[in-house]
């Protein structure tokens, strides 16, 4: 956020929250609700529903990843039976005359 247009808190909030940390030298003002958000940030960090929800974001990147893949597959399969199917046509008319 290249913007320091708005209230010092709130613009603080903001960068607080584009980098999860308060060592982020772009906040210029230590207001007790980002301090306190910061703490409930690193309890979170620090269970295990943090895993569960590293996990959870990782198997629907893999799944997306091989939705993709087979889409991608699927396509270029359909080419090759295309370009086949065209030869075989081409080789039948060719036969015929």
């Amino acid at each position: 956020m290249m913007s320091r247009n708005g209230r010092p808190e709130l613009v603080s909030l903001l960068q607080y929250m584009k980098h999860i940390t308060l060592e982020n030298a772009d906040i210029s003002v230590m207001d007790k609700r980002i301090l306190h958000l910061d703490s409930i940030v690193e309890e979170v960090k620090q269970t295990e529903e943090w895993e569960v929800v590293k996990m959870g974001i990782l198997e629907i990147g893999l799944g997306k990843g091989r939705h993709v893949t087979a889409l991608v597959l699927r396509r270029r399969n359909t080419r090759r039976q295309k370009h086949r199917l065209r030869y075989c046509i081409r080789d039948d008319i060719m036969c015929l005359l």
